[in-house]
This record gives structure tokens, sequence and C-alpha cells, in this order.
């Protein structure tokens, strides 16, 4: 039997989490068909394709993302109000899932912290991929169920629970399936978060579980048949002629040197709070003073840096027109020109090893932290070989930005087990968020 004061506390937190729900819910409102987009195109592919047509043909001639384009297909014949309802119901879910990944049942507060560190997210990004119809289908949709799909795997590997065979496990089979043919960035880092667990299975001489094997069987062979697509071809030509016609021309190192530069444009342009958030969390679990220190000097470096020179030190775009070959000639790679001109990549690179040193150096599993990270690296690593990589805009950070929160949210529950008092601290990292997306809200409502 519950006591008054926890049931008082039980009830409360179950208010609180339908609270936020209801406002996830109020904030689609603000949202519609966007004419000039694929919306339009989804919206009316109902009136020349029959369903199984549809997906053959975007398979044959576009990509093998066929959850997002059939989900696409169907939700766009039903009132609007559909979609708000089954998007809210996306957005709980990964919250949910984030929440299981790193405990045992289910525990509203956890799980509004997770919805809350999402909104830590740049709205140009959170908005392309959860709140753009179209992008919620290709983003939101794939990493709710990505991230639903490896519970199973968190609790074999952090609780020593083995799923078995039932009712349920042939729906997550279904589940597992329908996300095998749905975003490659999203696929392919839980895709590397299966092969790693069974290697970890592995060096530890326990047996992978079956239907675990199963999941990750499933995942690879979609990954492959999505991979083997013929649309992937013809998309990419189509792509090449619009938006980097000499893409192909390219060498390995010219992508390569484009791509850093881009993904250090983005990530400094689109997730610079997330950043900021994981940065405090950080500060606060690590356990080394001199750690800690350094940590902290970098950091002031950099706002100090920000606040003086801005234009300085958050412009990459200019320095992505270095030619390649300075790279490879020491002459010029040591002239003060040249380090002035690639010093703010030198020091982000800086910032970003000691703040992942500084997490791995305290955590309880900085091996799943670290993969993580590389999770998180690896789906932005993917634009490198896409003649999209300039044109793709925000929308290409949602993996990334899920990751991170994912870290972000590990690191506060640390917090919370070290200092308990969970409600208000659910309640100081809340303040950014709602304040935020109340400003978007307003915002929208006088647009």
């Amino acid at each position: 039997m519950f006591s008054q004061k926890e049931f008082i506390k039980k009830s409360s937190s179950y208010i609180a989490l339908i609270s936020v729900i209801v406002l996830i819910y109020l904030f689609h409102l603000n949202f519609d068909i966007f004419e000039i987009s694929d919306d339009t195109w989804f919206k009316n592919a109902g009136e020349y394709f029959q369903l199984s047509d549809f997906l053959k043909w975007r398979y044959l001639h576009w990509s093998a993302r066929l959850l997002p384009d059939a989900t696409a297909y169907l939700v766009f014949k039903f009132p609007i109000a559909y979609w708000r309802i089954f998007n809210t119901a996306l957005i709980v879910l990964l919250g949910y899932s984030m929440s299981r990944i790193f405990n045992k049942g289910f525990k509203p507060l956890s799980i509004i912290s997770a919805l809350l560190i999402l909104g830590y997210i740049s709205y140009n990004v959170i908005y392309s991929g959860y709140f753009w119809i179209t992008g919620s289908f290709n983003y939101l949709l794939p990493m709710a169920l990505g991230m639903f799909v490896m519970i199973p795997y968190a609790d074999s590997y952090f609780r020593g629970t083995e799923p078995y065979f039932s009712i349920a496990t042939i729906g997550r089979f279904i589940g597992v399936f329908l996300f095998s043919f749905s975003n490659e960035q999203v696929l392919l880092c839980a895709l590397g978060a299966a092969f790693c667990y069974h290697i970890a299975m592995y060096i530890q001489k326990k047996s992978s579980n079956f239907v675990l094997l199963i999941n990750t069987g499933i995942m690879l062979i979609g990954f492959i048949l999505m991979y083997l697509s013929p649309g992937n071809k013809l998309r990419f030509t189509f792509e090449e002629s619009a938006y980097f016609s000499d893409f192909s021309s390219l060498s390995f190192a010219g992508r390569a040197k484009i791509g850093v530069f881009w993904m250090y444009q983005m990530l400094s342009q689109n997730m610079i709070i997330s950043i900021i958030l994981i940065a405090i969390l950080t500060i606060i679990v690590t356990k080394s003073e001199w750690y800690k220190k350094v940590f902290v000097l970098l950091s002031t470096l950099m706002i100090t840096l920000y606040n003086v020179r801005s234009d300085y030190i958050m412009d990459f775009e200019s320095r992505s027109k270095i030619p390649v070959e300075v790279f490879f000639n020491p002459a010029k790679l040591f002239s003060f020109e040249f380090i002035y001109y690639v010093l703010p990549f030198i020091l982000w690179t800086l910032f970003f090893s000691i703040l992942i040193l500084c997490i791995l150096k305290s955590v309880d599993h900085p091996i799943f932290i670290g993969l993580c990270f590389l999770a998180a690296i690896t789906s932005c690593v993917l634009m490198f070989f896409s003649p999209t990589i300039i044109a793709s805009g925000p929308r290409v950070l949602n993996c990334f930005g899920l990751i991170l929160s994912l870290i972000s949210f590990y690191l506060f529950q640390q917090i919370v087990k070290k200092y308990q008092n969970e409600g208000y601290r659910t309640v100081v990292l809340g303040i950014f968020p709602v304040v935020a997306f109340i400003m978007h809200y307003l915002q929208l409502k006088h647009q």
C-alpha cells in the first residue's frame, strides 16, 4: 500500500506527464500542410497511385524509405488532426523509449525530463524533423521506432533482463521489420548499436539472446535492401545535377574536407544550446577536479571568443573554401595565416575532445557513451558522401540531436541518482525548453 505522501507524489508525476503531452499536442495546432513542399506531393500521390504501386515506384526510382513513404501516403488521406494526434504519440514514444533505455519500467518524471531535453535541440532542426509533416515521417517516426526497438538490447545489457518469445515479441519483430525500411542514418546507428551489443556479449563470454539475434538479422537485411535499392542511383544522379554538379569528381580527401567543415558549421549554428546543456551537465558529473578545471577554462575561452568575435569562432563555411592541397603542404600548413584561418576548427575540436574525455572519465558506462558519440559523428559523416550535403539543411542533424539528447539524458540521470530531488531538478531542466516553446508558439500565432 502507498502512503498518502507517496500517492500524492506518484499522482503528481502522472498529472505532470499528462500536462506535458497536452501541451505538445496544442503546439501542433500551429502546423498545417506546407503547400510549397513535399507535403503537397505526398498528399496528391493517392490520386495517381495505389499504395503497393506507389511503394514499388519509390523503391525503384527514389529510395527504400518505405515506412515513411507508406505512412505519408496513408496519413495524408485523413484530416490534419489525425497527424497531430499521431505525431504527438510519436514524440511521447520517443521520450518513453529514451527513459526505458536507462530505467526499468514506466517512470513519468524520467519521461518528462527526456522530452524536456529534446527541447534543447535547435528549433530549426526540431521543426524540420518533428513538426514539418513530411519531415516527421522521415525523421521522428524512424527515431521513435528505432529507440523503442533498442529497449530489449538495453534491458539485456544494463539490467540482465532477457526477452523471450511471446505475442509481444511477434509485435516487436514487426516493429523491427518496419523500422528496417525507414531512414538510413537512424538504421545504421541502431544496427551499429546492435552489433556492439553482440560483440560485448561475446567478449563477456555470454551467449547473445536469440530474440535479439533475430532483431539484428532483420535490421541487417533491411539495411542491405535499402542500400541495394535501384532508386538510390537515380536519386543520386538527380540530386547531383540539382545541388552539387561536380560532386562525383571530388576526391575522398576533397569530400572529407568539405564534410568536416560543413559538420562544424552546422553544429555551431544549430546545436549550440544542446552543446551548452551537455557541457553544464558534464561539469556537474566530472569527478576529477583537474579535468573539471581544464574544461571550465576551455569553456570560458570559447564563451569569450563567441562574445568578442562570434563571426570568427563560428564561421566554418568560408574556411571550407581552402584548397585541400594546402593541408598537405608543410610550408603553408605552419604559416601564421593558415593557423589563424583554421584556429576555430582546432579550438572546437579541442573543446569536444575534452568534453568527451571528461564524460568518459566520470560515468558508469563509458564504453556505451563513447559509442553514442561515435554514432552521432557517424550520422553526420554519412552526409560526406551525399551531393545534398550543402542543400539538405538542418533536418539531417535530427539523428545527431537525438543521440546528443540521449547522452544528456543519461548525464541528467546520473546527477539525479547522486543528488536526488528529481522533481526540482526536472523543473530547472524544463525552464529553457518551456520558455523557448512558449516564445515560438506566440511567434507562430502572430504570423
